[in-house]
């Protein structure tokens, strides 16, 4: 379980349009979803947390949906917040190699890489 998600970065995370649906596919209400551990220990970032309804965040463990999440906050974090936390992986790599793997990130691609038959396969496997 994650620590409770400190009351300024609650604050930013409330007034983010970004978090007011599930990231992935529109739903409402959604949850916070801690993608980066570091040290055994949830990131509290605004960065590092991602809204997802509550089927997506039962499935945040599946290895196809991990990678998908990861694509998503590596992308709103800055070089400087991921140099922070790149000390067994490289996550500056790690954002190109997910880069070249789902294209240029933007929530609208996001949108639609999961509208289309990709979703199946990021659910289920």
């Amino acid at each position: 379980m994650a620590s409770p998600i400190p009351k300024d970065v609650l604050e930013i995370l409330k007034s983010d349009d970004f978090m007011k649906q599930c990231c992935l596919c529109g739903k409402k209400p959604c949850q916070f979803h801690h993608n980066l551990l570091f040290g055994g220990k949830a990131v509290n970032e605004a960065w590092a947390i991602l809204p997802i309804c509550k089927e997506h965040h039962d499935q945040a463990n599946n290895i196809n949906m991990r990678r998908l999440l990861d694509w998503v906050i590596l992308n709103r974090g800055t070089d400087e917040d991921l140099k922070r936390f790149s000390k067994v992986m490289n996550y500056c790599s790690r954002r190109t190699f997910l880069n070249r793997y789902f294209g240029k990130f933007s929530p609208r691609n996001l949108q639609v890489i999961f509208q289309t038959k990709q979703h199946e396969a990021f659910c289920n496997s």
